[in-house]
């Protein structure tokens, strides 16, 4: 899913081998750290893999994605 908002682009997938977790990617760390000024309790952001096309990522628990949705709304 790719959502759009004044605080960035996202694109949000189901971890691959826990389906407790999902992860919240995007290209710049500006935009999850605009996203994490919404909601202070997600993760940090983290760097993935050089060559990932989403560099940067908050790998947080399913749980927290109404409140991920409601805050770009």
């Amino acid at each position: 899913m790719w959502p759009f908002s004044l605080s960035g682009f996202f694109s949000i997938v189901q971890d691959r081998q826990d389906n407790s977790l999902h992860h919240i990617r995007a290209r710049t760390l500006d935009d999850l750290d605009n996203l994490r000024a919404l909601i202070p309790s997600l993760p940090r952001p983290v760097l993935s893999q050089p060559g990932s096309d989403y560099r940067c990522r908050i790998v947080c628990p399913t749980v927290m994605l109404p409140d991920v949705f409601a805050a770009l709304a």
